[in-house]
């Protein structure tokens, strides 16, 4: 399989992203229950908002890193998802993933792929598992529209007694013909929804454990 120049410079293209977004964009608390506070923000450039999420589990860093490292299982927990796999692992810490999320009548169903790293800082030993869209990985599937605009962030910090606090941010724009207004009147379902699930499946990862995260 060939990858376009797009796809071999992402991971950069990542890291540019990253450097040049404002960290406080006036975030405004839209939910907070369960533990899980779910906030929006939205950038001149970008119609469509931002998500955060910050939530505090109990679980070995690795042990979220495992999660979502484990691609086939996001049906179960993802909103919405209709099915996913890794289409290119390059370490277990870089991967190319393909996942396809289901819409309501009359909306077409979704389709992203994403190149994911996770890294961790030597020094705090917070963990970053930082996802962007690679959209011409491989061609597009008819009646299924290709998300070209994704980008996530997960950031896991070690507390004590076994806690990890979780910050999640997100940006997808879903493209096609669903009205911008529809996107950000329902953008914090999915996220809430997800992370909620999440919580329940993280007990069943703490056996995981990888060289390259250090507790």
């Amino acid at each position: 399989m060939r990858l376009n120049n797009t796809i071999l410079f992402l991971p950069l293209l990542i890291s540019t992203f990253l450097s040049l977004t404002d960290s406080n964009r006036g975030w405004v608390m839209k939910k907070n229950e369960n533990g899980i506070a779910v906030y929006t923000s939205i950038k001149e450039s970008h119609k469509i908002k931002e998500v955060k999420i910050i939530d505090t589990v109990r679980s070995s860093l690795s042990g979220i890193v495992a999660l979502l490292n484990d691609t086939k299982n996001y049906p179960t927990w993802v909103y919405r998802c209709g099915g996913a796999k890794v289409l290119k692992s390059i370490t277990d810490k870089e991967q190319y993933n393909y996942e396809l999320t289901i819409l309501p009548w009359p909306f077409d169903n979704r389709e992203v792929i994403t190149y994911s790293k996770v890294s961790q800082d030597s020094l705090t030993k917070i963990v970053t598992i930082e996802s962007g869209a690679a959209p011409g990985y491989m061609p597009c599937n008819d009646n299924i529209v290709r998300i070209k605009q994704f980008h996530s962030v997960y950031t896991l910090t070690k507390l004590t007694n076994g806690l990890v606090k979780i910050d999640y941010e997100l940006y997808a724009d879903p493209g096609g013909d669903i009205p911008t207004w529809l996107i950000n009147a329902n953008i914090i379902i999915g996220p809430y929804n997800s992370t909620a699930a999440m919580n329940k499946q993280i007990p069943n990862y703490q056996l995981t454990t990888y060289s390259f995260i250090k507790e």
